[in-house]
């Protein structure tokens, strides 16, 4: 009788930990989360528009390295309304837009004002309209910290708590 030589099994992959409440999600914050080959983001806040202005800090930490005081006239503004199937896909589609909006005007996002966000009854749409906050970069001002491609579906998650709501997101670097 012949034996097989023993099976190599790969090695597992690191799990990312899991975000415990440790601060009740009606008082807004995001933070950065630990992955091995993307960076996670985590944001919450009282109500969705203040969920999507935190995971616009987020990025805006992420990415770029900025000093305090701004002069007014590098500020700049891009107005944006995007529209998509459901609540996930809408936070899919403004990560995504924060992304394009940095890139294609070469300035870093500084924070965003989210006007509205109307989510229709089950996943019939969701619409968000908003003004991106922008400094330029190269300048003194801000400087180019993380580059990010994209964001990404893997565990991308809306979810509403008692005390409001909690935005996770992994984003491709």
């Amino acid at each position: 009788m012949t034996t097989s030589p023993p099976m190599r099994r790969r090695p597992r992959r690191p799990v990312p930990p899991r975000v415990a409440d440790v601060s009740p999600l009606d008082s807004r914050g995001h933070e950065l989360i630990p992955h091995t080959a993307d960076v996670g983001l985590m944001a919450r806040a009282g109500d969705l528009a203040g969920l999507f202005e935190e995971a616009a800090a987020a990025f805006s930490e992420l990415t770029a390295d900025l000093t305090e005081n701004v002069p007014s006239g590098e500020r700049a503004t891009e107005s944006v309304t995007l529209c998509a199937h459901d609540l996930i896909s809408l936070a899919f589609s403004w990560l995504n837009e924060l992304v394009t909006v940095s890139e294609l005007r070469r300035s870093a996002v500084t924070g965003a004002r989210v006007e509205c966000v109307d989510v229709a009854p089950e996943g019939a749409g969701a619409r968000l309209v908003a003004t991106i906050h922008l400094v330029p970069f190269g300048g003194v001002t801000a400087r180019r910290h993380t580059s990010v491609k994209s964001a990404t579906f893997y565990r991308l998650s809306v979810r509403q708590f008692e005390s409001g709501w909690r935005l996770t997101a992994y984003l491709d670097v």
